[in-house]
Formats: C-alpha cells, structure tokens, sequence
C-alpha cells in the first residue's frame, strides 16, 4: 500500500519511523483483521489512524538525522568490504 502525506504536514521519512516502531505497528495492528497467517489493513482503516503530530520542524530535523545515519551506515559497510578485500589480497599475497 503507498501512503501518500501532505508535506506542509507530514514528514514521509517521519511517518516511516513511526510506523516501523513498535508502538507504532502494534497499534495499526488492532486496526487490522487478521488472517490465519497474517494481519490486513485497507486505506479506510490507514486513513483512520491518528497519532500525535510534532511540529514539522521537529520532522524535518528527524528526518535530516535519519538521512545523516543512514549514509553513515552505507559508508562503513563500504569501508568494511574494502577492508575484507585487502585483508583477503593482503592473505593471499602472503600465504598464496
């Protein structure tokens, strides 16, 4: 399902966070109908959650913060996959 937000609003990247919790889901979860395997929610149900909305800048800061984290997180999963890379020619040069 895409969820679409008014931005003047609603951050997406907050809303994706808030989501993603446990809170969060637990209570979109006891919208929800369940199955015998899994929960169904439809838009009328999505669009009848409601939760307390911070102040866009405060959002927007947190979204800028998630942003921040994640391209750190892509940088050292890089760095750590050259550094298996040398440590592995590094191997092979020695040992090979």
């Amino acid at each position: 399902m895409r969820i679409r937000v008014d931005p003047d609003r609603v951050s997406p990247i907050w809303l994706h966070a808030l989501m993603n919790t446990d809170g969060g889901r637990q209570r979109l979860l006891r919208r929800s109908r369940a199955s015998a395997i899994q929960h169904n929610v439809n838009t009328k149900e999505v669009a009848s959650f409601s939760f307390g909305l911070p102040p866009l800048d405060r959002q927007v800061t947190f979204a800028e913060q998630v942003q921040r984290i994640g391209g750190l997180g892509w940088n050292l999963d890089a760095a750590a996959a050259k550094a298996e890379a040398t440590a592995a020619a590094l191997s092979a040069e020695v040992f090979g």
